[in-house]
């Protein structure tokens, strides 16, 4: 038997808070489904083990992978016993506790597991561990407090009733749920306020031997019911009459019972109600509103509270002035826009990163205090937080200093730069990637979600957090059986598998299945097609994948990238495909990749994820910084970029020039002169005959820098710039 708990006590740990908290009834369980989660049950899990020797049932188990991971129940009712099934994932040298709290503050550690006790056999057919819980506690937590290797699977999770006794026991529902002793409930306008009080005990009356009212607006309430009796398994109406005076807004108060029920003498209800439409209007907006980290993909908001803090902050964001208000009255979510403006965060004074954020961009941010539950929210629109920002236009820094991009090694010099990585993993695509730069935020029915861009086809994947390989997966641009290390057999643990340069999300039944290994091309008869991406045949009746106008420059750079990064390592020769396999009798088109990297430019979002990959890496896609080095190289088997072969000799001369200018050609033939601008748009081509002064007249260009190039068919002679003077 607890020992009865005094009204000081209550009123210290509850009504200084005077919040609503999700909590369930007893029994609850969970089966680790990410899309079932339970009322009252909280996490920051983000991983899921679907191998069979990992969970106890399908279709999931939670994967705690991180020092911080956590789980936690929040129940109204009194426990009895913890049930789950748990084991080790390669783990060693950690601390994994299960703990039991009366207030969600203060824990208690029931068990421990570590090196010593943690099994690592299957789940499958495992014993469940089972773990008796206090009367008193309200809250059940898994917490991974240090991970030093390896995760912790946890599976089908129950929290059991504790059985009623004979003695009194008192319980109380307000529209038809539980309200906790210490909790709070919402009447709004309603009068009365109706509370159903239930005796759970078999064999004893319950006695509700008085009730009174404290709080700032304790003299508005009061109540005819105590003192009052119920019979064992009865229950009884409890009206609380609301008389509200005075200015409109919040209005408070605890009701305290006093009651024969030993463990819960008294018990206590606050009750939020409001005079008029809504809550009382805050009286100040936050402070010290200010940017930092920012980069070209992200910036975190801070602000604090100002000396009357409200209940909550609403905040904007936009790419303009914001002009927008929000309206009292009206719930608002995370990912839904007020006119142009959107809904980038809800909650207490402190900071968060907004979403959807990318390079050289102009971001405003606003802030609303408001009062108030869902429903009677009342925002403070006539004074208010407001500060802008702009995002990097690139992070490229000093990372190419030691490149000369004219020297005849530039090619083994960019390859050397970026091949020297810090190596990642492919199974940490959902929290480096989906999760910290892919996702965004968004509304659908009235419910704050996620949403993932399909690459290739332009789906727009809305989901629930957490973010899992389900319905999308991770798609190798340059395909992994084009790699030479793909007959390797562990070829998946290699670095080149799990680059992120090369790794985009796709719908995987829509869109990969239908890729496969084809190389990209255009598509002239369709054969499938799901919205912008397509699978079909070429000008030359090849099945080729055409993926959407707005990404086939960041697929042919990707391609481009994981060729020069790899190429030579281990020996292994990295080329486009001449042949892709015995049924795909031709390979991939460089000319036209060449085609794409000109026409669709790398755009903010583009070089916000190659600056965002750079922080994760450790390396950078030569070819989103400079798409003109794409032109000066081969991708093929027979590429090339020596330029010392005696009989490839050349000279131009004057440079600078007026625009007319020759090149002294020595016993090469087929060589062709290419002039690019500074973005590698192609301004001029021509052939130029062997033995003998080539005349160029290039003099109805505007002065200025441009760059030349010198190839033949299967290699590039030479490089370099052609300044123009008038």
């Amino acid at each position: 038997m607890k020992k009865t708990k005094s009204l000081l006590l209550i009123l210290l740990l509850t009504f200084s808070f005077f919040k609503i908290q999700a909590q369930t009834s007893l029994p609850t369980s969970w089966d680790c489904s990410p899309s079932t989660l339970p009322v009252g049950w909280t996490t920051n899990i983000t991983g899921y083990y679907t191998s069979a020797s990992y969970m106890h049932s399908a279709p999931n188990a939670a994967k705690f992978d991180a020092t911080g991971i956590y789980l936690t129940v929040n129940f109204v009712d009194e426990p009895d016993t913890l049930i789950y099934y748990l084991r080790g994932a390669f783990f060693s040298g950690g601390t994994f506790v299960i703990q039991q709290s009366v207030n969600g503050t203060n824990w208690a550690t029931i068990r421990t597991f570590t090196d010593a006790n943690i099994p690592n056999s299957s789940l499958a057919s495992a014993t469940p561990f089972k773990d008796a819980l206090s009367a008193d506690s309200r809250y059940v937590r898994f917490f991974y407090t240090l991970k030093s290797s390896g995760n912790v699977a946890v599976d089908d999770i129950s929290v059991t009733l504790r059985p009623p006794g004979p003695e009194a026991k008192i319980k109380i529902k307000y529209n038809n749920k539980f309200v906790a002793s210490g909790g709070t409930i919402v009447s709004g306008t309603s009068n009365p306020v109706q509370l159903r009080v239930i005796n759970q005990g078999t064999d004893s009356v319950l006695n509700i031997v008085s009730a009174s009212f404290t709080g700032i607006d304790a003299s508005m309430f009061s109540q005819s019911a105590a003192p009052m009796n119920i019979n064992p398994g009865d229950s009884a109406i409890f009206n609380v009459n609301y008389t509200p005076a005075g200015a409109d807004g919040t209005k408070t108060a605890i009701v305290s019972m006093a009651t024969n029920d030993a463990d819960q003498n008294p018990y206590v209800v606050n009750i939020w109600a409001v005079k008029g439409c809504c809550a009382s209007e805050p009286t100040q907006a936050a402070s010290n509103l200010n940017f930092s980290y920012v980069k070209s993909f992200k910036f975190r908001v801070n602000f604090s509270d100002n000396t009357l803090p409200p209940d909550h902050y609403l905040v904007l964001k936009k790419s303009s002035p914001i002009t927008e208000e929000p309206f009292d009255g009206q719930s608002y979510r995370k990912g839904e826009y007020i006119g142009d403006a959107q809904v980038a965060y809800i909650g207490a004074a402190g900071y968060f990163y907004p979403s959807n954020v990318v390079a050289n961009n102009h971001y405003y941010i606003k802030l609303f205090s408001f009062n108030g539950f869902p429903g009677y929210e009342n925002y403070l629109t006539t004074t208010t937080a407001s500060a802008d920002t702009t995002t990097l236009e690139n992070m490229i820094g000093t990372y190419y200093d030691a490149i000369d991009e004219f020297s005849p090694t530039l090619w083994t010099d960019l390859h050397t730069l970026i091949n020297n990585h810090f190596p990642v993993y492919y199974s940490d695509y959902i929290s480096n990637l989906i999760n910290n730069y892919e996702s965004r935020d968004t509304l659908v029915g009235g419910k704050s979600q996620k949403t993932v861009t399909c690459v290739y086809s332009g789906e727009n994947y809305v989901y629930t957090e957490p973010f899992s390989f389900t319905v999308f997966s991770r798609e190798h641009v340059f395909c992994e059986s084009w790699m030479p290390t793909y007959n390797n057999a562990n070829y998946t643990a290699l670095p080149e598998y799990a680059d992120y340069h090369n790794l985009q999300p796709v719908n995987q039944n829509k869109i990969n299945v239908y890729r496969l290994n084809f190389p990209l091309g255009k598509v002239v008869t369709v054969q499938y097609q799901y919205l912008e991406g397509k699978k079909g045949l070429d000008s030359l009746n090849h099945v080729v994948f055409e993926p959407r106008d707005k990404i086939k420059g960041d697929c042919a750079r990707a391609m481009f990238y994981q060729i020069l990064c790899y190429d030579g390592v281990n020996g292994d020769d990295w080329y486009l495909p001449v042949v892709v396999d015995s049924a795909t009798m031709y390979g991939q088109d460089e000319s036209l990749l060449k085609k794409w990297n000109t026409q669709d430019p790398p755009d903010n979002y583009e070089i916000a994820r190659n600056d965002y990959i750079f922080s994760l890496q450790s390396n950078r896609n030569p070819f989103i910084d400079h798409p003109e080095w794409a032109n000066w190289f081969g991708f093929g088997v027979n590429s090339t970029i020596n330029t010392n072969n005696s009989a490839d000799v050349f000279s131009i001369y004057p440079n600078p020039c007026n625009g007319e200018f020759s090149i002294q050609m020595g016993n090469s033939k087929d060589a062709i002169l290419n002039v690019f601008d500074l973005k590698g748009i192609e301004l001029y081509s021509a052939s130029l005959k062997n033995n003998s002064a080539n005349s160029i007249d290039l003099s109805k260009l505007n002065p200025g820098m441009y760059l030349y190039r010198i190839s033949k068919p299967e290699k590039i002679i030479g490089y370099g710039k052609l300044i123009i003077e008038k």
